[in-house]
């Protein structure tokens, strides 16, 4: 760490996966829920994000 800190990049890799959508939800009454969901299309999604400190 004999880097500046200006200098520093913090890298994560994550994920999410498709299969984790909720299939049921709730609505106001007298209002329909109308959400999209991937039905039959399940699939993993990385998600790679970095920050410095400036």
């Amino acid at each position: 760490m004999r880097d500046p800190p200006h200098r520093l990049v913090f890298l994560d890799e994550t994920y999410v996966n498709t299969k984790m959508t909720r299939l049921h939800g709730r609505s106001r009454k007298g209002q329909r829920l109308r959400m999209s969901a991937p039905f039959g299309h399940w699939r993993t999604h990385p998600f790679v994000a970095w920050r410095r400190c400036n």
